[in-house]
């Protein structure tokens, strides 16, 4: 391995960690957390997920980045007791928080794992639909994420990304960027020295996300076609979606 490629597995691995760190400090808060400083707009954003998806109801669904599985459990609700819907996170605290609500709710149609998006631990072409909400911004390698998103999907099925993006609108770009840049620090550091880093990182990681058509670019890239860009809540949100060539699923 050449020092370039040497240190660009370092960098990856780190970020990994990191975020492994980051987001294992506060899960039991995090949903209702989220929630909250969204103005309750992720019910409607994960709906829109679900619009997209356009699944029948004995689907496989993989939902990458899952955290305590909150878009999972939004397939969950859709599908017949014969669908399937797999959340994989590499956060284990979360992970834990995830399952254990599984089990309260007694949800058969849903499990969740531990790995990465950058490497799924599952054979070709075996789900419906694979989806990323409100990550990609977090993961090392948006381009192999989205490899491997489209290889663990039938031909036919889909692959959707949402996540956030910053608003075109000049007015409400600069209310937004208040928000994002002053506000959630402010809430972070109320709540907790956790809540603090992982609202800061948010914020950060906000101001550096790939725009819409960038992802768009990638998923073309790596092989999906009928690619197609929606905007939600005046532009803090973008779903992404496209299509494995082949036959219709």
């Amino acid at each position: 391995m050449n020092f370039v490629a040497s240190r660009r597995v370092g960098v990856v691995q780190d970020k990994a960690r990191y975020m492994q760190r980051l987001f294992s400090g506060a899960p039991r808060e995090y949903d209702s957390l989220l929630s909250r400083l969204t103005l309750r707009n992720d019910h409607a954003w994960r709906k829109a997920v679900l619009d997209a998806a356009e699944l029948n109801v004995d689907a496989r669904v993989l939902d990458v980045a899952t955290g305590t599985g909150l878009m999972a459990f939004a397939f969950a609700s859709k599908l017949s007791e014969s669908g399937l819907v797999v959340g994989i996170d590499l956060c284990e605290p979360m992970l834990r928080e995830g399952s254990a609500n599984v089990k309260e709710k007694g949800e058969s149609r849903m499990t969740l794992v531990a790995g990465r998006g950058e490497a799924l631990p599952f054979p070709d072409g075996i789900f419906d639909c694979a989806t990323i909400t409100l990550a990609m911004r977090n993961v090392t390698d948006p381009k192999l994420v989205l490899q491997e998103m489209t290889r663990v999907v039938k031909e036919g099925g889909r692959v959707i990304c949402m996540d956030f993006c910053r608003p075109q609108m000049p007015v409400f770009r600069s209310v937004y960027s208040f928000h994002i840049f002053h506000m959630l620090p402010f809430v972070g550091r109320l709540v907790s020295e956790e809540w603090r880093e992982i609202l800061e990182y948010l914020a950060g990681s906000i101001k550096r996300s790939m725009n819409p058509s960038r992802i768009a670019g990638l998923m073309e890239e790596t092989g999906l076609s009928q690619v197609r860009v929606d905007t939600f809540t005046m532009g803090i949100v973008s779903l992404v979606r496209g299509v494995k060539p082949g036959r219709v699923a």
